[in-house]
């Protein structure tokens, strides 16, 4: 898993600055997005990572 930017190491575990929500997390929790999570390490990890989040058919020729 990829590390994760925009977040802070508190007293509390992880706190999240990504989002509003501003999630806090322990070892093993994810957010309330679930694309990120506290590791045992203390880091934050990227679960959405290289992931594919949405895809579309679109006709090569559209007409006005």
């Amino acid at each position: 898993m990829n590390k994760a930017r925009f977040y802070e190491q508190t007293d509390e575990g992880l706190l999240c600055l990504l989002c509003p929500n501003h999630c806090r997390l322990q070892p093993g929790q994810s957010g309330r997005c679930l694309s990120r999570g506290a590791s045992e390490d203390g880091s934050m990890q990227l679960y959405s990572y290289a992931r594919v989040v949405a895809a579309s058919v679109d006709p090569i020729e559209k007409k006005p």
